[in-house]
This record gives C-alpha cells, structure tokens and sequence, in this order.
C-alpha cells in the first residue's frame, strides 16, 4: 500500500517537473491534468474511509467513473480545440464560445496591463462584464496566454462530476445501488452532456448547480440538517452568476415542492409563503421576468432566436390564454424531441440525430420512472418534476430555434435521465408492487 502511495507522489512530481520545463504551456496544463487523475485515482483513501467491503466497492466505483468521464471529455475537448477540421470546433456547435474566448482575452489583457481602461471600456460591453467572461479571463491571466482549453478543461471536471452527483440524486429516490450506477453511467456517456461539458460555456455550471441543488433539498428534507442550507444557497449563487434569470424560476419551483411537502405544517408553510412572494417580487422587480410574458415581448424574443434558421412557431397567436398554452404545448415538443428524424436541416441536427432516436427509446422508461417515484417516494421527486416543468415551459415559451432548445434541453435532460435506469430497471414489476 504505501509503495503505491510513492508511485503516486512520484508521478505528480514528475508530471509538476515536466509542467515547468516544457515550452508548451498548453502540454504543460494537460500534464497536470493527467497528474490530477493519478491522483484520484489511486490516493482517494487517503480522504475518504471506506468503513465496509461495499463501500469500499462503491468508492471505486466513484473514482472510476470520475476519471472515465473526465478523460473522455478531456480527449473531445482537445480534438475540437486542436483538431485540423477547423470547420467542426467548439464554434460549430456553441458560437457564443467565441465570444467567451474573445472577451475573456480582453479582460485578462487590462489585468496583465496590455491595455488602457479606454480602450478595455470601447471594446467590452455591459454584456461581456459577467461572471463566466471573468472566469475565461482568469484562467488565460494565470498562463499569460490565450489558451481557450484551459477554461474548458474546468469545465470537463464539472461534467465528470455530474455522474457522481447523479447517483447520489436517485439513492435518494430509494433505489438500489446497482440502478443508481446505471443512472451515473448513462449521465457519463450521454453524447450532449459530453459536448456541453468540453466546449468553453456555461452550461455545465448550471446542469451542475441544478442538480446539486436537488441532492441539497432532499438531503435537508429528510435529515433537517442546516449545513444542506449552505449547499443550497451556494448552487442558488452560482445559478445567479451563471443564468440569473433562471433563479426566479428555480426559487418557484424550489419553494412550491416545500409547500406542498409540508402542507401540514400550517406557520411554517404561512411564513415561507410570506417569504417566498417578498423575495420573487423582489428579483422580478430586478430582472423583469413578468415582462418576458407579454405578447409583444415573447414574439420579439421567439423572433431573434429564429434569426438563424430552423425556426418554428414564430409568428403564434398570443391574444388569448389559449394561445399561450398551445404555444407551449407545440414548442414543448420541439424543446424535449427536436431535433426530428424527418427533418435534417443542418449538420448539429445530423450530429444529434444518435442521441435523439436513444432518447425516443429511453423516453418510454422515464416515464414509467417517474410513474413509479410518484407511487413510492413523491417528496422526493416533486422539487425535481417540478424545476423540470418550470424550466422546460419557459424555454418553449420564448425561444424558437431548435438548435437553442437543443442546447437548453440539456439542463432538464439530465434530470430526465435519472428516471430511465430506473425505469428499465424496474420494468417487469407490477408497479403495483415496486413499494
């Protein structure tokens, strides 16, 4: 045991050592990544104890899922970055990545002391001043250099995360060990959450916070434990700096599944109601949320985002109540199907084709998993369901390119993908029975 402790030391050393005398920064960075997974790998007891031979078993469990998804997203990420197709990069499928790239080099050029405030103010909007251009900015202010894998490699640590927080979410939902690591596995391997998750944006953060954010509630619901409450405030913060005009509709989401958890509870429920119109009304007032909803908004929203092709339900007929549930209704297929096998508009469809036709198969076992945490363990998946429906309607509402669904349906698709495991599963028990 201790011989393979020094073989460990041994390999970082050399790994920091190579990290110092290589010219390359960019080989230097993934050295030190490859050190990190080293070290994951073969020392994590040095900070978790297996206390029992199936811990023990789980723990490695965790540890190889972590690497095996870490180093495929590592491995796509260094292909899109470096690969001689520059036609196919991280620009093909995520534009913005460009721009994150751009101005994060603008940002880190005034803080190395390149350029003036002047200029810094004449090249970067309101817009490029958030928090992701400024994480961008301090991973090329660190090398000194503009090296957009370098960002993106954190993200891939976020993606390889994802499948352990993944297990934890549906050990939750009371099922066996062996149905939770189908669960990480298939959140491992998922095409989309790979590609989101090497690619320099935000989204992983978000996919990442959210599901957090769901372990977070349910842990607290059950145990009362304050420090969950730590957990969920600092998913709340990272929801506001990444997408702050999702935390209004988390907090609803978040807020109703107390509720109608602890209905019994009649002061508590009075008080956190109280609490829950103060703060919403506070961060509607902030980011106008209530506007989006207006006609003439939702049709100019609906209409910049068909700009770029692939465009549907543009010009919908918001008069009434019920033009706005049949918008949703329609749009909401586009956001959880699109893009169709019967329409090939371009090549992201092409690519998304695989994984779209496994998600019409796997659809069939989430919804029988959802029918059966609903029968056994309701509290459990209500804040999930419904952070999914809430997040899911605003989209369809408001965006109309299904490249863009494609995109944000990657936030509640790895919600979506906890229930089919189970499903599976579970699939030739009456559901009668399964409790």
């Amino acid at each position: 045991m201790k011989l393979k402790y020094l073989l460990v030391l041994f390999t970082l050393a050399l790994c920091f050592a190579f990290s110092l005398i290589l010219e390359s920064k960019l080989v230097a960075i993934l050295i030190i990544w490859a050190g990190f997974l080293v070290f994951i790998r073969f020392s994590g007891h040095l900070f978790f104890h297996a206390k029992t031979e199936e811990e023990d078993h789980t723990l490695l469990f965790f540890k190889n899922i972590f690497v095996i998804a870490f180093l495929i997203r590592i491995t796509a990420c260094v292909i899109l970055y470096h690969s001689p197709i520059r036609q196919i990069g991280p620009y093909f499928f995520a534009p913005d990545s460009y721009y994150y790239a751009k101005k994060g080099w603008v940002i880190a050029q005034l803080w190395l002391g390149n350029i003036d405030q002047f200029t810094y103010d004449a090249m970067i909007s309101s817009w490029g001043r958030n928090i992701y251009f400024k994480f961008h900015a301090l991973c090329y202010y660190v090398v000194g250099e503009k090296i957009e894998l370098l960002p993106a490699s954190f993200n891939c640590l976020a993606g390889a995360i994802l499948p352990i927080i993944s297990y934890f979410n549906v050990r939750e939902f009371g099922v066996s060990k062996k149905c939770a690591r189908w669960v990480a596995t298939l959140i491992c391997f998922w095409p989309s959450l790979i590609l989101w998750s090497c690619i320099g944006i935000r989204d992983i953060w978000s996919i990442l916070a959210f599901n957090t954010l769901l372990l977070g509630l349910i842990k607290f619901t059950k145990t009362r434990n304050k420090s969950w409450i730590i957990l969920m405030g600092l998913c709340l913060l990272l929801i506001f700096a990444i997408r702050a005009y999702l935390l209004p509709l988390t907090l609803i989401a978040l807020f109703a599944s107390f509720f109608i958890s602890n209905s019994k509870n009649i002061p508590l429920t009075f008080f956190l109601s109280l609490v829950a119109i103060v703060l919403i009304n506070q961060l509607d007032a902030r980011f106008g949320i209530s506007a989006y909803l207006e006609p003439s908004n939702v049709e100019f929203l609906r209409g910049a985002y068909s700009r770029h092709g692939s465009g549907f339900q543009v010009n919908a007929d918001l008069s009434s109540p019920l033009g706005y549930i049949k918008l949703i209704s329609v749009s909401l297929v586009y956001y959880l199907f699109a893009p169709f096998p019967w329409a090939f508009g371009s090549k992201l469809s092409m690519f998304a084709m695989p994984e779209t036709l496994s998600f019409y198969v796997l659809f069939y076992f989430i919804i029988k998993g959802i029918r059966l945490q609903i029968q056994v363990n309701i509290k459990a998946v209500l804040p999930l369901l419904l952070l999914v429906t809430v997040i899911s309607c605003s989209y369809a509402l408001v965006e109309a390119n299904v490249g863009t669904l494609y995109r944000h349906k990657a936030q509640v698709v790895t919600m979506l993908l906890l229930f089919g495991p189970i499903g599976f599963y579970y699939r030739k028990i009456p559901l009668r029975k399964k409790s």
